[in-house]
């Protein structure tokens, strides 16, 4: 703690009386929502991304790119810093309840408790290709009156249904 006050009091004095300085990522913990930063040539650990660090915080999370600049600031006189600014961003977080939305390169998940959008979307095509087979299935004759499969399509038609109301519960 000492030294990150001392730390603090230098880099005061050396930016003209300004707290907030240009760091670069050297880690990033996901767990507790932290990071380790060098500024130069001095290590800060544990630079809060979010106003706690603890494990299992809900909340908006940005989680910088290993190697990128971010501003970092002091938050109280206990040598605590929390990173202001992110010239990069690896992965965006953002939990309320049991809804969660997480951005990456890897694409975008969405969920809402058990129920993912992408599980949805897939049992909804899956359905649709469903229909477009019975539909597929229809013969028709001339002079034999030939029926369509009724009962499977409107089971077909239920399934599509309860995934509706999913998509619904999910995307607000």
């Amino acid at each position: 703690m000492k030294q990150a006050k001392q730390l603090a009091a230098a880099i005061k004095k050396l930016t003209g009386g300004s707290d907030i300085v240009t760091a670069t990522v050297v880690a990033v913990d996901k767990n507790t929502n932290s990071c380790d930063v060098d500024y130069d040539g001095n290590e800060f650990g544990n630079v809060r991304l979010q106003s706690i660090i603890k494990t299992g915080m809900k909340g908006v999370r940005f989680y910088p790119v290993i190697g990128s600049k971010v501003l970092i600031e002091p938050m109280n006189e206990n040598g605590d810093w929390m990173v202001s600014m992110f010239s990069e961003i690896e992965e965006v977080v953002n939990e309320v309840g049991t809804s969660v939305l997480r951005i990456n390169a890897d694409g975008h998940v969405i969920k809402r408790g058990t129920d993912s959008l992408r599980d949805v979307v897939d049992d909804l095509m899956g359905q649709v290709k469903a229909i477009n087979l019975k539909v597929q299935a229809i013969v028709v004759s001339p002079g034999f009156g030939v029926t369509p499969d009724v009962a499977g399509l409107a089971a077909i038609n239920l399934q599509i249904d309860t995934n509706r109301a999913k998509a619904k519960n999910i995307l607000k």
